[in-house]
């Protein structure tokens, strides 16, 4: 199974009990970028940042696979812990829809 850095990254993170806020502020860089490393839009970050991770976490986060599911729970659950109550009634409903859809067919 191909590494993702991105699932550990959020491992590690959530180990140390950091938000991906918590995490961005120690790095000196937007929760966005955190967003985007965890969820593999950024496959690999650049050394001076994986250097900065592993001072704030005690250690790189070693690249592994992760099971689709556990990762999709993982993402989810991290990707709705800092909405608005406004953001996350709208993901209700959309989650609503989807459910209601895929339980038609």
């Amino acid at each position: 199974m191909r590494g993702n850095y991105g699932a550990s990254l959020r491992r590690a993170r959530v180990q140390a009990g950091l938000s991906q806020r918590q995490l961005a502020e120690k790095l000196g860089v937007d929760r966005v970028h955190v967003v985007r490393i965890e969820t593999g839009s950024i496959k690999m970050p650049k050394e001076d940042l994986r250097e900065k991770i592993a001072a704030v976490l005690g250690g790189d986060p070693e690249p592994v696979g992760e099971a689709p599911l556990m990762g999709a729970k993982a993402r989810l659950t991290d990707a709705i812990r800092d909405l608005t109550d406004e953001e996350a009634e709208g993901v209700l409903r959309v989650v609503d829809l989807l459910v209601r859809k895929n339980r038609a067919n």
